[in-house]
């Protein structure tokens, strides 16, 4: 498919009549833009070069950097080498040295500035630059090209096809009639004409000639370049649009997803406010809790006090009366009716006077019972009486007190001696009676 830049279609025509060339060589005589209306980009894309001569400083710039492989040349042209003013006007591919065009653009209010640029012609610059193959040259020079192909020797250097603006500058007026004599002279003839432009063959390749025939159509294949821009910008605008929707719809997902968040959130929040509430309300139950537990300690301690104050007492009262003198002489005798309760009525004689004398002999022992017992005594003749009976004949030993029962432990030691008697008083009668 061929990308038409050219703003006529010239690169069409040349692109039908030169398409058996690979990597030709061209000329471009006022190139100008390296893209807008160029009529050598789309042999340049097809590895193409040549000279490109632009005495514009704007556009040489741009054909340095998008022209890599050709030679771009910073100078006007025209026939002779030196110097000439140019006219830099306010709309691109305007510029001009012609002074009756510079006099019509300003009239029409046209601004422009003149600048001084070197000029070559195009023998020395072909002399310098050109191989001997050159298969097209382009000529584009608003108003100027009567200079520019008398400094030419066609007889020398030989392009295929000449192509050479044919009107005057935005008109339709015609001015081949100026220039076309120095072509047809130098063996070229006219082949096709697109209303701008003329092409001119060289005689030794009229054989393509018929590649001039018809205008360019659709047979040609080709898409203009600002179709292809628009084409790229349609696609960019869709590629944009759907871009933008899928960030609309990505930032739709993070919308919700926000969403869902927030009530999550929420609920978690809520969640948190009511296990708040449930923990103060235990903290409350426990501070109760505590406040009932401590009045209850409280309480406790003073029972306990009131307790201990109590036990203290009866201590001091069982202190006291085991302290007693009455407790002190009745200890035997309440050990005595213990004892006996543990006894048949068959043996009660017998060990009550058994045990009656170990208890007289106990107190007997011990002077200051003795004195009490003496004095009691004195008081009961008849219970004197029977002692003296009963402790008739019994001699008076030294009594040893055996080990004492461990459930006897509590009781005061008096208490334990009369009971280590009788319990000696009573093995003495098992071993009589056995």
């Amino acid at each position: 498919m061929i990308i038409s830049y050219a703003q006529n279609f010239e690169d069409v025509m040349l692109l039908r009549a030169l398409k058996q060339v690979e990597k030709g060589f061209y000329i471009d005589v006022g190139a100008n833009d390296p893209s807008i209306d160029s009529v050598t980009k789309a042999f340049y894309q097809r590895d193409w070069n040549g000279i490109n001569i632009e005495p514009l400083s704007v556009h040489f710039l741009d054909l340095q950097q998008e022209r890599p492989r050709d030679i771009n040349l910073h100078t006007a042209v025209g026939a002779f080498i030196g110097e000439i003013e140019i006219w830099e006007c306010d709309v691109r591919g305007w510029a001009t040295a012609d002074k009756a065009i510079i006099e019509k653009h300003s009239d029409m209010g046209h601004i422009g500035r003149y600048s001084r640029v070197p000029m070559s012609t195009l023998t020395a610059i072909c002399e310098r630059n050109a191989p001997q193959e050159i298969h097209f040259l382009k000529i584009d020079v608003e108003g100027f090209e009567r200079p520019v192909l008398e400094g030419m020797n066609f007889q020398r250097f030989r392009p295929w096809i000449v192509v050479v603006e044919a009107i005057s500058p935005n008109s339709t007026d015609k001015v081949h009639d100026q220039w076309e004599n120095l072509l047809t002279a130098s063996s070229y003839f006219f082949v096709y004409a697109d209303g701008i432009n003329r092409f001119y063959l060289a005689r030794e390749h009229e054989d393509l000639m018929a590649a001039f025939e018809y205008p360019p159509n659709f047979l040609d294949g080709f898409v203009t370049a600002s179709q292809i821009e628009a084409e790229d910008r349609a696609y960019q605008a869709k590629a944009h649009t759907a871009h933008a929707e899928a960030c609309a719809a990505q930032a739709e997902i993070r919308a919700t997803h926000a969403e869902t968040c927030a009530s999550q959130a929420e609920a978690r929040a809520t969640h948190a406010e009511t296990c708040a509430s449930q923990a103060d309300a235990r903290a409350t139950h426990a501070e109760a809790c505590a406040a009932q537990a401590e009045a209850r300690a409280t309480h406790a301690e003073a029972c306990a006090d009131q307790a201990e104050a109590t036990a203290t007492q009866l201590e001091l009262r069982v202190t006291a009366l085991v302290n007693s003198t009455s407790w002190r002489i009745t200890a035997p005798m309440r050990l005595v009716i213990d004892v006996l309760r543990g006894f048949s009525i068959g043996t009660l004689r017998l060990r009550t006077r058994i045990l009656v004398q170990h208890a007289a002999l106990y107190v007997i022992a011990r002077p200051k019972l003795r004195r009490i017992a003496v004095t009691a005594l004195a008081r009961m003749p008849s219970v004197k009486s029977r002692l003296n009976r009963i402790m008739v004949g019994v001699a008076m030993p030294l009594v040893t007190v055996p080990p004492v029962h461990q459930g006897m432990a509590h009781l005061p030691p008096r208490v334990r001696h009369i009971y280590a008697d009788l319990k000696i008083a009573i093995s003495q009668q098992q071993k009589d009676n056995g």
